[in-house]
């Protein structure tokens, strides 16, 4: 009788511990959330460059360079230069042959849950932006995650106002959080507009949430 207790219990303990521990994998609330946690300045690109020689740098373990061309936009190329992977073209460009007088600020950024890796690339002419791009890496190839024309799209096809100044903030707070703060100078289309970025498992992009301040 006291064997047929004990293998009861035993029988109900495991029963128990199954149950606890499917109920720990359902909840969300002990699921790791994803964050950003920190962003560093690019080596040798500093706050702003002018770009006038080409930079080679390492993103996951691979050598890149970044180079602009005779009309002084930005390219993302192989460290050899001979491939060209993406182009950072500025809203406004000079038609008369000078070279636009644009600075590039790049940085990279660094995420957890997943470990991932990004670069920000913005555009500008004094502080006025001319232009916005979040890429990465995914399956060994270059993605665009954000852009002007997806920050358009979200503010509901509101053409974004020339004179604009797009401020990127990442775990500032310690929130983990990464945010995008659209100031309108000229208020002649909208108010100041908060933007969060955040990751999306099943379609392994950046998606992003509008807030009005």
């Amino acid at each position: 009788m006291k064997k047929r207790i004990l293998k009861r219990i035993g029988f109900s303990l495991v029963i128990l511990s199954s149950l606890l521990l499917g109920t720990a994998c359902l909840n969300p609330s002990n699921a790791q959330d994803f964050l950003f946690y920190k962003s560093t300045e690019h080596i040798g690109m500093g706050y702003i460059s002018n770009f006038g020689s080409p930079i080679i740098f390492d993103f996951e373990n691979e050598k890149y360079r970044f180079e602009r061309d005779a009309q002084g936009i930005l390219h993302l190329k192989s460290a050899d230069g001979k491939i060209d992977y993406l182009s950072f073209i500025p809203t406004f460009i000079s038609d008369d042959g000078d070279i636009n007088p644009n600075y590039y600020h790049v940085r990279k950024i660094y995420t957890s849950n997943p470990d991932l890796q990004f670069l920000e690339i913005q555009v500008n002419q004094g502080i006025w932006a001319e232009g916005y791009w979040l890429i990465g890496k995914w399956n060994n190839k270059w993605i665009t995650y954000v852009f002007y024309d997806s920050l358009n799209n979200l503010l509901n096809s509101i053409e974004l106002p020339a004179a604009v100044e797009i401020e990127s903030k990442v775990n500032s707070d310690r929130s983990g959080k990464m945010t995008l703060n659209i100031n309108d100078y000229d208020f002649t289309k909208m108010q100041n507009i908060l933007i969060e970025l955040y990751w999306d498992d099943i379609s392994n992009q950046i998606k992003m949430k509008q807030y009005k301040i």
